[in-house]
């Protein structure tokens, strides 16, 4: 089982991840009943600086894992 899972983050700007389908990542995670940890990597494939993609990676995130755990 893992304990830990990266999440890369590419291109943030509109506040969603529009490379990679966390959405369903994150139903799969839930499909296992993972209960481990998450970082966040983000890959710089926008123009915006890391000040503040990681910042909206973050809020991304944590509000699908609200979602997640809601349901």
């Amino acid at each position: 089982m893992a304990v830990h899972v990266r999440c890369k983050i590419y291109r943030i700007q509109s506040g969603v991840e529009e490379w990679l389908n966390y959405p369903r990542i994150f139903e799969i995670l839930k499909g296992v009943n993972y209960n481990g940890w998450l970082s966040v990597v983000y890959e710089g494939q926008d123009a915006e600086a890391e000040a503040t993609a990681i910042p909206k990676a973050v809020r991304y995130l944590r509000g699908l894992m609200a979602e997640y755990d809601a349901a």
